[in-house]
């Protein structure tokens, strides 16, 4: 918590091994390196989120990532290989509050999937030859966060690079502009976004 960081800086209590861990991991996801001779911002880090809670931690990395950006810079996240029927009520209301924070999601799902909890317009259908059903691919910011989920666990793979963020970025303008938009949801009304 923010008082038990303020506590530590004043000298007022000594922080726990785990709270040290999950300071240097928030550091970590934002691009921050330790060295042994000083603190660097890094150009390009690779960071694995597993265990209880894995998914919000990744999705309050999104929201930390645009925060940090400009007021006006564009806060959009693209997701490859998204199935919202997997997400679970904590899951969207998460994403609901990234949407009230101006984050817009433009999601590529598999053909035919009529679960669709947004706008129709900020859904495209890959055909279900290409559709990877192992989870999806978030591309927000700088990063790119590639979902490994069984039925047993999960966990992300987050990778921190402007360059290959671009890349993709504009594959997937490329493919918006080719795929077909869905026409119909069977989510009732009062459950979607």
């Amino acid at each position: 918590s923010e008082l038990s960081v303020i506590n530590f800086e004043n000298n007022k209590t000594t922080p726990h091994q785990g709270t040290l861990d999950k300071i240097a991991a928030a550091f970590e996801l934002a691009g921050v390196g330790f060295t042994p001779n000083r603190v660097e911002m890094k150009e390009n880090s690779f960071t694995v989120l597993s265990g209880e809670g894995w998914y919000l931690r990744m999705l309050e990395d999104i929201k930390r990532t645009f925060d940090m950006m400009l007021p006006k810079a564009e806060k959009e996240e693209i997701i490859f290989f998204a199935d919202e029927r997997r997400n679970n009520p904590e899951d969207l209301e998460k994403v609901r509050v990234l949407q009230k924070k101006g984050v817009k999601s433009r999601f590529f799902i598999e053909e035919g999937n009529t679960y669709i909890l947004g706008d129709l317009s900020r859904y495209r259908y890959l055909p279900k030859e290409h559709y990877n059903n192992n989870g999806p691919v978030h591309c927000y910011g700088d990063k790119v966060a590639f979902v490994k989920q069984t039925r047993e666990k999960g966990e992300v793979h987050i990778l921190r690079n402007a360059l290959l963020t671009t890349v993709i970025l504009n594959l997937a303008d490329l493919l918006w502009d080719q795929l077909p938009q869905p026409t119909g949801t069977t989510v009732p009304e009062k459950d979607r976004y």
